[in-house]
């Protein structure tokens, strides 16, 4: 490592730190390690063929074969409920904001369905308009192993007609089907996050089994008209309700406070501890809820990160003249950002390849006091009009 480090020139990039990596092990230990090394870096998608434009480029090039050893190939197919192909992006690990994707089964794109990839255990991401995210882990062996991505619909993304409105702004982004985006509330000085709501109009009604939710952040962004300051991790979301309503000239068509049912209660879904929030803990989880016909889908706020996290209240260091606790000392508490909600009829599932194992539900439970007369059949049919 200190060889490499004095081989680097300045401004290097992750590729150029590896290519140093090699060369001082050839150097010194005349390639006695290179097969460990080029498979610690094919791993993480820095094989020989990954490239990059610089330290600033956004978009770099993957490469997950290593020159080392026989490498395998993971296939990739996607369909929805009805068994119709989906047009679905893959991205290996857990992240998918501001990943560059690995491949797709859109035959229409420069990507291909196929990943030449070295054996290891990998976390792999999926994620499809109208469909919403999959996350999965599978085992890439020497062999092409097929793998079937199996999505339901998404009836709470905007391309099925799902429309967002409620407390804060940038309301589409809340139902995109991806966590690159988010909806925000940004509230005043004595203000609070607790108890703000976002609420999806679906086109129809459908019965909903699971909610997707990710608090995943985002960069500065200075064309967003209300949201365009960087974004605090003490501003994600970290326990919320969800509620329910079929709309109907008795309750207004879901527009006021009645025909809502609270069909769950998630607390602590998004933990977090000492120092910080930590962003692989916001990504997007998936919960249960208590199954009934619906039309309008709410999210209510119970706490973000500041306001929940007892960690973060009261003083945290022993400075007298620096208060420190995250409600008194700062605004953060009058904020919030979620970055997906997306409302399935079924549970998301990868099939075949090798030791395929689909992420089961997180976070936390249905709150065990709900309970509903709704009816508990599944929604299988699926939107017509839209391709997938």
């Amino acid at each position: 490592m200190y060889d490499a480090w004095l081989m680097m020139p300045p401004d290097v990039t992750m590729l150029g730190a590896r290519d140093a990596m090699v060369a001082s092990d050839v150097m010194r230990f005349n390639g006695a390690d290179l097969k460990e090394i080029w498979h610690q870096f094919a791993a993480r998608g820095m094989g020989p063929t990954a490239h990059t434009n610089g330290t600033d480029d956004d978009n770099p090039i993957p490469g997950w074969a290593s020159p080392k050893e026989t490498n395998g190939n993971l296939v990739f197919n996607a369909v929805n409920e009805l068994g119709q192909p989906v047009k679905a992006t893959i991205y290996i690990g857990k992240f998918q904001a501001r990943v560059t994707p690995a491949a797709d089964t859109d035959s229409t794109t420069a990507l291909s369905n196929t990943i030449h990839i070295v054996p290891n255990r990998y976390w792999i991401i999926a994620s499809a308009p109208g469909y919403g995210h999959l996350r999965f882990q599978t085992t890439a062996t020497t062999a092409t192993n097929t793998i079937t991505l199996h999505f339901f619909t998404n009836w709470a993304s905007g391309s099925k007609g799902g429309l967002a409105s409620g407390d804060g702004g940038n309301f589409p982004d809340l139902i995109d089907d991806t966590e690159g985006t988010d909806w925000a509330y940004i509230g005043g000085a004595a203000d609070t996050a607790k108890g703000k709501h976002v609420d999806v109009k679906f086109n129809s009604a459908r019965f909903i089994q699971v909610v997707q939710v990710s608090a995943m952040l985002h960069q500065a962004d200075d064309d967003d008209d209300y949201d365009n300051a960087g974004q605090n991790r003490f501003t994600t979301l970290k326990s919320f309700e969800i509620w329910e309503c079929l709309g109907s000239a008795a309750n207004s068509q879901c527009s006021g406070g009645t025909g809502w049912v609270k069909t769950g209660t998630f607390n602590n879904a998004f933990q977090a501890g000492i120092p910080r929030p930590l962003m692989p803990d916001m990504l997007i989880k998936q919960f249960n809820v208590t199954v009934m016909q619906a039309d309008h889908i709410r999210l209510v706020v119970k706490d973000n990160q500041c306001t929940g996290t007892a960690a973060y209240h009261g003083e945290q260091d022993n400075d007298p003249a620096n208060d420190t606790d995250c409600i008194t000392a700062s605004d953060m508490d009058t904020m919030v950002r979620v970055a997906e909600l997306q409302a399935l009829a079924g549970r998301p599932y990868a099939s075949g390849g090798s030791n395929t194992t689909t992420a089961s539900t997180a976070g936390a439970t249905t709150d065990s006091t709900v309970t509903t007369d709704a009816a508990t059949t599944t929604d299988t049919t699926t939107d017509s009009s839209t391709t997938p």
